[in-house]
């Protein structure tokens, strides 16, 4: 499988057929935090504070849009409603605009427009991932800054590297699947001018045509940066596809952060939010990481005799090789017989849990 049936094939034409599936993985993350903030949309848990502010109107006899709806909220009585309605506010917006941002840079690649690709990371990456970690590792410390002068308070360039690796670890420290990601690696792999397997130096040398600031980024004489380079060279790709796998492991990370800061905002089904960690992460470990990935093991456990070919009534076992179209697509290839099943993943996963639930 050369490569995910995620993009359209057209779309890849001008990438390397090794990195098909990484940019095709990356698209498929976005599609995941996507999905996740449209359901809590749907359920409308981010305006919970709207019934609130109009049952205080018609205490005080006034209408609703007199009010001053922060200050009403800043009411000791209050207060957890107010940090709900600035979460709430706050992760949807951030959400939307950094995957605006990566949608297009990812688009730009498949154009080999490198520098406008690389321009368009940085402010996603930088900013708007790192705001969104933070209210997870503490949210009540960013709300304090968000609050009063956040334009000194929140400036990114006045937050320290330790500062910011405490961030990382803090947030990792909350998620279900913590020992999947390295804190110290993601911090570097983002800030770090001098890291040589970075992405720091190409967004700075991507966004500004003169670079002076240490010696690895200083523009060479008879040089401006990035705007003489051959956009037909495949060496553009590699630091964010190579055998790392950078953006899609920056992009991993970014979709377990936002899937965990919904599912406390909102109202979202348990299984629904499991569900979603284990798709993002079986699909990560079966195309990127060796061996068997140990979440499939786990399901071909969980499921037991659930999973069963509907042609020859053999089991379906979830391989390395079967996982990713089993994740993505919810179909599984027949060893027995080679006859590709449809399988509804959600479904089973529900079942299997209540199965479990029922055992305990």
């Amino acid at each position: 499988m050369k490569n995910l049936g995620l993009v359209e094939a057209e779309r890849l034409e001008l990438i390397p057929e090794k990195y098909w599936k990484s940019h095709e993985f990356c698209f498929y993350l976005l599609s995941q935090i996507v999905s996740s903030s449209e359901s809590l949309e749907e359920t409308g848990s981010h305006l919970a504070v709207s019934d609130a502010v109009v049952a205080a109107a018609e205490r005080l006899r006034v209408d609703p849009e007199e009010l001053d709806w922060i200050e009403l909220l800043r009411n000791d009585e209050m207060m957890d409603l107010y940090h709900h309605h600035i979460v709430g506010h706050l992760v949807l917006a951030l959400i939307s605009d950094m995957v605006q941002f990566l949608d297009e840079a990812l688009r730009a690649l498949e154009k080999r427009k490198f520098t406008v690709a690389y321009s368009l990371l940085r402010k996603p990456l930088k900013e708007n991932l790192l705001y969104l970690v933070w209210l997870l590792a503490d949210e009540a410390d960013f709300v304090r800054r968000f609050e009063r002068e956040s334009f000194s308070h929140l400036q990114i360039g006045k937050i320290t590297s330790d500062e910011k690796g405490e961030i990382f670890q803090a947030a990792i420290g909350k998620l279900p699947l913590e020992d999947a990601f390295d804190p110290i690696l993601i911090r570097d792999a983002i800030y770090d001018k001098s890291s040589a397997h970075g992405l720091e130096w190409f967004f700075q040398k991507a966004t500004h045509l003169v670079t002076s600031q240490g010696a690895s980024l200083r523009t060479d004489d008879y040089e401006l940066n990035f705007i003489f380079n051959d956009p037909d060279e495949d060496a553009h790709f590699d630091p964010l596809y190579d055998e790392t796998n950078l953006l899609p492991y920056i992009l991993l990370f970014a979709a377990q952060v936002c899937i965990e800061l919904l599912s406390r905002i909102g109202d979202a089904h348990e299984k629904t939010i499991e569900y979603l960690r284990l798709v993002t992460m079986g699909t990560w470990q079966a195309l990127f990481l060796p061996g068997r990935p140990s979440i499939t093991q786990s399901l071909t456990r969980s499921f037991g005799d659930l999973l069963r070919c509907l042609h020859c009534d053999s089991t379906l076992r979830v391989t390395k090789r079967s996982a990713p179209l089993f994740f993505l697509h919810e179909t599984i290839e027949c060893s027995s017989c080679g006859l590709l099943n449809g399988v509804p993943l959600y479904w089973i996963f529900c079942a299997a849990g209540r199965e479990a639930d029922q055992q305990d």
